[in-house]
């Protein structure tokens, strides 16, 4: 029931970027890069987009210069797509829940036949998933469909270049610990989630193209404003996967400029702007951070 393509249920931990088919004109992007430094240790902080369709150029030359000159590449997550596939299905199934189409408005039961049409599935592959996991499968499948993948993603190119150098690549945190953030969201959270999920695969790509635009300029208010609005319906979702996982990551990263070295850190753009940014979070702890681009 949960058969899916490589790398698909990665691509759907962009969930709060919907999916877009993307155009064939060449997108010459700038993604905001900052600086954290001291004598001895610099780290780059990287806003992503996991999933991406491949006309997007992002690695300027401020980028490529960190890529150069990093030891290591820190992501959200190892470098493991199977292993979280794995994961992902060890998690995802739920009991007692009502069908997918019982969780949603009755008036949306068409979006919510459009969206799973888009995606190649039918209603038996999620019926019985969490409504997170079920959110994170139909925006992958659908997202995927249409040409908008990891593997087309900033990390999988991060991860390409550092492996092509021997160099290592780490996570900030587990899959584990990353879906059971979802799993600990209330379900009326997780419902927000879906709606959005079904939304996006359904045809709705205007967010995402909106989204892009703004990460391509390396607009940190224009990022917020199109990344906001997922979150008003439900400000736990804000609460605990965006702003209680910046927290955490702020202090690992605080407490690796203990040691010397160079490091690229690479995280979901949403972590990057607005008030609870993680740039934000690291000055607070009295550290040195620079808008490099």
């Amino acid at each position: 029931m949960l058969r899916r393509r490589p790398g698909l249920i990665a691509a759907a931990l962009a969930l709060l970027l919907p999916a877009s088919c993307g155009g064939p004109a060449p997108i010459e992007a700038r993604p905001a890069l900052w600086r954290v430094s001291d004598g001895d240790t610099t780290i780059w902080l990287l806003g992503t987009i996991h999933v991406l369709p491949a006309n997007v150029h992002w690695q300027t030359p401020a980028i490529r210069d960190a890529i150069d000159h990093a030891d290591t590449l820190v992501m959200e997550l190892p470098d493991d797509p199977a292993g979280t596939t794995r994961m992902f299905r060890q998690v995802a199934m739920g009991k007692g829940l009502p069908p997918i189409a019982g969780r949603i408005a009755p008036g949306r039961h068409a979006t919510l036949a459009a969206a799973l049409t888009a995606g190649g599935l039918d209603a038996g592959a999620v019926d019985g998933m969490k409504s997170w996991a079920a959110a994170f499968l139909i925006a992958g499948a659908a997202s995927n469909a249409q040409g908008v993948t990891r593997e087309n993603g900033v990390e999988a190119g991060l991860i390409a270049a550092f492996a092509g150098r021997h160099r290592p690549s780490v996570g900030l945190e587990t899959a584990a610990a990353q879906f059971a953030t979802f799993d600990r969201l209330s379900e009326a959270a997780q419902r927000v989630l879906l709606e959005r999920a079904i939304d996006s695969a359904a045809g709705g790509s205007a967010d995402y193209q909106a989204t892009l635009a703004a990460w391509a300029a390396g607009d940190e208010r224009r990022i917020a404003a199109t990344i906001d609005p997922a979150f008003r319906a439900a400000p736990e979702i804000a609460a605990r996967v965006v702003k209680a996982r910046s927290m955490a990551w702020a202090g690992k990263i605080a407490g690796r400029m203990a040691k010397p070295g160079r490091v690229l850190v690479a995280v979901g753009v949403g972590h990057l702007v607005g008030a609870d940014s993680l740039p934000a979070m690291l000055r607070a702890r009295g550290l040195k951070v620079a808008r490099v681009e």
